[in-house]
């Protein structure tokens, strides 16, 4: 283990903290988040912006040739209501492009009983991502200290500690390497299937399961240490059996903080429709991490922030314990049956989503010798989709309960494979697929204590501020698609390499 000192302290963007990089376990004593900054706006209605995510700062060096990808400066229903109409050849239209599909995580972003922040100061600890402090010994340093410092100091990355709130562990994350993302490009250019994945994995079913599985490895295999007991070489498998897929966003988010640590710039499109002003601006990843301090318990608090001694499963489960129900985990069927919702893992999360397509895959080559048509092998597709439908969020169905003969009496089916053939029997009934599918995006919204985004933004042309339905300024965190952020810019920068490669 690296017997290191400070090399050359200075003030950084965020808290470090002073755990060697090699150690299996990690501490945050004596870790200060950002000391908070004047306020932004006095509208801070349900979030607290200690470090602003946002930044006027002059773009410099190869950022200059980075792509500026677009976004509204507020939230998509507020962009949606005053740009209706809008004509597809807008260039607004681009700013959608990022926003969570179907305004996944909108409603807690907007929720009044929330309390969104950055870093969460308990105990004289930090909650949040700090930078793991860089040690020396004699003004000499070696090995992965090393390379962290050259990437600090030339701007290309730089590891953070932070938690995985919905799994209650904490982790350490490097940054990737340029030839990783090469790999990662032709691994996800190659999970393309006759179902059609999705990019974005936040909607946490099926169809985008099987894409989201190459980000999750990647994002894994970039973790040097974690505070939950495992050896080295088992940490990927490992950490797939107990991490939950609440956890995806943060998990994806890390290695775009962890790679782009001076920030990226982005252009912000007002959403008035009198005006067309574009603001270009710097925003901070690692500043855009939000965890919900209101959602979680005094125990739940003490776990995330005392973790210099390694979280065995007791503590895991005693934290996973301390999570309040949501009134959303169970939905009723048509028939009267009962769906009961669950917490999974990300193991279980994509061993559901590839049976899914391979089970549909494997009918739709059958296919290919019965239907001599593109047209009629799309709509046998389709059915063969349909047929399954329910079982893409099969991965949180803990149980179902049948009504039996006896008013008030139900029959439990809890067994995996038993609940797999009941989704499909009821896929087929279309009232019955859509109160679940509905229902599946609630429990998981309404689960959700941790969102990737922004601070919504006040036009600085037009002072616009957009208006919430009861009258008042709407200001609230705006939720992205980190994951399709992710596989945009793993294309540019290979994009760039490529020709950098040809000069």
């Amino acid at each position: 283990m690296e017997n290191n000192t400070p090399i050359n302290p200075k003030p950084t963007p965020l808290a470090e903290e002073p755990t060697p990089l090699k150690e299996a376990v990690h501490t945050n004593d004596n870790v200060e988040a950002e000391k908070p900054e004047a306020a932004t706006s006095p509208t801070k209605d349900n979030y607290l912006e200690t470090s602003p995510v946002v930044e006027d700062k002059e773009i410099r060096g190869s950022q200059a040739s980075w792509p500026r990808f677009s976004f509204m400066n507020n939230n998509i229903d507020v962009a949606l209501e005053e740009l209706s109409g809008m004509s597809s050849d807008n260039p607004k239209t681009e700013a959608f492009n990022f926003y969570t599909p179907h305004a996944t995580y909108l409603e807690r972003a907007n929720s009044d009983d929330a309390e969104w922040c950055q870093h969460i100061k308990h105990n004289d600890r930090v909650i949040g991502p700090v930078k793991p402090r860089l040690r020396s010994t004699g003004g000499h340093v070696t090995g992965r200290a090393a390379i962290e410092l050259i990437r600090r100091n030339s701007g290309n990355g730089g590891s953070l500690t932070y938690q995985l709130p919905h799994t209650g562990i904490t982790i350490t994350m490097e940054p990737a390497k340029e030839s990783r993302f090469i790999d990662l490009e032709f691994s996800l250019q190659h999970q393309a299937t006759q179902v059609g994945m999705s990019t974005t994995g936040l909607l946490l079913n099926a169809r985008s399961g099987v894409f989201s599985e190459a980000l999750i490895r990647f994002a894994l295999e970039h973790i040097t240490s974690t505070n939950y007991a495992t050896g080295a070489d088992e940490l990927v498998e490992t950490l797939l059996d107990i991490i939950d897929p609440l956890d995806y966003g943060a998990l994806i988010w890390g290695v775009m903080a962890t790679k782009f640590a001076n920030g990226h710039p982005w252009e912000f499109h007002c959403v008035s429709k009198t005006c067309d002003h574009r603001r270009t601006a710097m925003i901070n990843f690692a500043r855009m991490l939000w965890i919900d301090k209101a959602a979680l318990t005094e125990k739940q608090l003490n776990l995330l922030a005392n973790n210099q001694t390694s979280i065995t499963n007791d503590l895991l489960k005693q934290y996973q314990e301390e999570f309040k129900t949501p009134d959303s985990n169970t939905v009723t069927l048509n028939d009267g049956a009962v769906i009961a919702f669950g917490r999974s893992s990300l193991r279980h999360y994509i061993t559901c989503a590839k049976r899914w397509v391979d089970d549909i895959e494997r009918t739709y080559t059958k296919s290919m010798t019965n239907y001599t048509t593109q047209a009629r092998r799309s709509e046998f597709l389709d059915g063969q989709v349909q047929a399954r439908r329910m079982l893409k969020f099969e991965h949180i169905v803990k149980e179902i309960r049948i009504p039996g003969e006896i008013d008030g009496e139900f029959i439990i089916i809890d067994d995996a494979e038993t609940i797999r053939e009941a989704l499909i029997e009821y896929s087929t009934l279309s009232e019955n697929f859509s109160i679940f599918e509905e229902g599946a995006d609630r429990y998981i919204n309404d689960s959700t204590i941790a969102i990737v985004g922004y601070s919504s933004q006040k036009c600085q042309a037009c002072n616009h501020v957009p208006s919430s339905s009861n009258g008042g300024r709407h200001r609230s965190i705006v939720p992205i698609a980190i994951d399709r952020l992710l596989f945009m810019l793993v294309q540019q920068r290979n994009l760039i390499m490529s020709e950098m490669a040809n000069v």
